[in-house]
């Protein structure tokens, strides 16, 4: 009998079909979730400082990496008065609200200031929130011209002292803008700005220079000084703030206009 067609054959099947398993989907790690969170917070704080302080740490890291620094300070005043009485009645108005309130007289006109500033953008963002307002720009302090003179570190090391302690006044300034420091920590910083000036006068006074280059530099020094002294005595935020801009605007206008004659 044939039995073949009940042959089993045990060679398998080549056409045989195997599924392919579907591709698993990677999860998101929580480790990423918490870093692109932190990121994102760092950027929002940069972004912030950029708006709402008078040096953003873009700006800053710019100045470190770069060499370079602010050569200017950027006043933000009112559009010129021409009359004196009304510049006097702009000045009470922005005193009381916090604000420097200097008069600075230029070319028959009366510009009032609201505050300075140590870079263009941050004064042009308090320039744009006020109605009539403009921005003034004054340089640094140059010396680079008395290099070579007897008297020129006694002149450098002056006006470096200067231009830092403005720089700490400001801290002062932000700090009660900002609610960080109470009414008596401003008052012992200015205490403090005011000791430094004393030794600087001291200094001034030791250098052994020519009698007009320090008479000079003490009128350069004085309304810092008297400035602060005032500042003192003040008993509130607002008078404080007001006046910590006031003794800002005037030094940094004074050291602009430095020349020895």
């Amino acid at each position: 009998m044939d039995y073949s067609r009940y042959a089993f054959s045990y060679e398998r099947n080549s056409n045989v079909y195997n599924p392919i398993k579907p591709k698993k989907h990677k999860k998101i790690s929580l480790e990423l979730v918490f870093v692109a969170s932190i990121v994102l917070v760092i950027f929002v704080v940069v972004i912030c400082s950029e708006f709402l302080t008078d040096k953003g740490v873009i700006s800053t890291l710019k100045e470190e990496l770069t060499g370079k620094k602010s050569t200017s300070y950027y006043v933000v005043a009112s559009t010129p008065f021409n009359s004196k009485s009304d510049a006097l009645a702009q000045s009470t108005i922005l005193r009381a609200g916090g604000c420097a309130g200097y008069i600075y007289h230029q070319n028959s006109q009366y510009f009032v200031a609201y505050a300075t500033y140590f870079d263009k953008n941050s004064a042009q963002t308090v320039s744009d929130k006020n109605e009539n307002t403009c921005i003034l720009e004054f340089s640094y302090c140059n010396i680079s011209t008395y290099k070579g003179k007897v008297f020129y570190t006694t002149i450098e090391h002056t006006v470096t002292t200067l231009e830092q302690e403005i720089l700490n006044l400001n801290t002062l300034v932000e700090g009660l803008a900002y609610g960080s420091i109470t009414d008596s920590d401003a008052i012992t910083e200015a205490s403090t700005i005011r000791t430094t000036l004393l030794t600087l006068k001291d200094y001034v006074y030791n250098a052994k220079i020519d009698v007009n280059v320090e008479n000079a530099l003490i009128a350069l020094i004085e309304p810092f000084f008297g400035g602060l002294d005032a500042l003192i005595i003040m008993n509130n935020s607002r008078d404080l703030l007001s006046g910590a801009r006031y003794v800002i605007t005037c030094e940094a206008i004074n050291l602009s206009n430095f020349t020895l004659q």
